[in-house]
């Protein structure tokens, strides 16, 4: 449910949570980022967050913010990022930024921008690469098979190509001369530790939470782990003839692998379940 509203430079701020949240010890923080165009309350709603928050003692917190940028717009999300740890009881170990196209691309810049802020981020339907960082960092990509086509051949965008090579590169998971090879590892380029489908049922929505209708289909999960964690740090997520919108499944996916994830007082990740 909707708990609070407050403004940062004129924009607003929607937080969602279980109405006692208030008063409750720290919890973690979801920065929930909406796609380009897009409106943040009806993204919380198309991607699941509210549900989820429901369900689980933990904050989301969707901003309005410039939905054309990324980097642009780090020192601004930053800014929300402390104003909440101010107002509300935070666990600042475990603070993440996720988001549905230009929002899971806002959410790699900040993990970038500021490599020592987050526990883990997730990207749904489009990212960026890291640019400014090769800190490890947690990280889920959750993509529609239908999102892009290259030549009559579905694939994932060079965007992304790039972003999947840089996250690799920063968890120590390839090294600086490893190539990717699509050929061999369809939309992803590189080798997963397992894979296996889930079959899950979900509703499918605009981008803007108008209409929605029910799917069930059988996702396709990829986990790429590394020897010092139990839980992989890196998954993708393939969804089925899907194109570029959100699901309602996208916030129970990302926060099962998310939520495995702190950030220590070093700045080093650590597992916590």
């Amino acid at each position: 449910m909707l708990i609070d509203t407050f403004t940062v430079n004129g924009r607003n701020v929607y937080v969602y949570g279980k109405e006692k949240i208030l008063s409750s010890s720290q919890v973690p923080m979801i920065l929930d980022l909406n796609c380009t165009t897009g409106n943040p309350r009806a993204e919380v709603i198309t991607n699941g967050w509210d549900e989820l928050a429901e369900r689980e003692n933990l904050l989301i917190v969707a901003p309005e913010y410039n939905d054309y940028a990324t980097y642009l717009e780090c020192e601004f999300l930053r800014g929300v990022i402390a104003m909440c740890v101010q107002k509300y009881p935070i666990d600042e170990s475990r603070i993440y930024s996720v988001g549905f196209s230009n929002g899971g691309a806002a959410s790699v810049a900040l993990a970038s921008t500021y490599p020592y802020l987050l526990a883990g981020i997730a990207a749904m339907g489009w990212a960026i690469g890291m640019m400014r960082s090769k800190e490890e960092i947690p990280f889920i990509l959750i993509q529609g098979s239908h999102e892009y086509i290259d030549k009559d051949k579905l694939a994932v965008m060079d965007d992304e190509k790039e972003t999947l090579h840089d996250v690799f590169l920063a968890n120590k998971l390839i090294s600086p001369n490893t190539l990717a090879n699509y050929s061999k590892y369809p939309y992803w380029g590189y080798a997963a530790t397992s894979k296996e489908r889930k079959r899950i049922t979900y509703y499918d929505y605009d981008p803007y939470g108008h209409n929605k209708h029910q799917v069930t289909n059988d996702l396709e999960f990829f986990y790429f782990n590394k020897d010092e964690f139990i839980h992989p740090i890196v998954e993708t997520v393939l969804v089925p003839d899907a194109p570029h919108i959100p699901h309602s499944c996208n916030a129970e996916i990302a926060w099962k692998f998310l939520r495995n994830f702190a950030r220590n007082k070093d700045g080093k990740i650590i597992e916590i379940n």
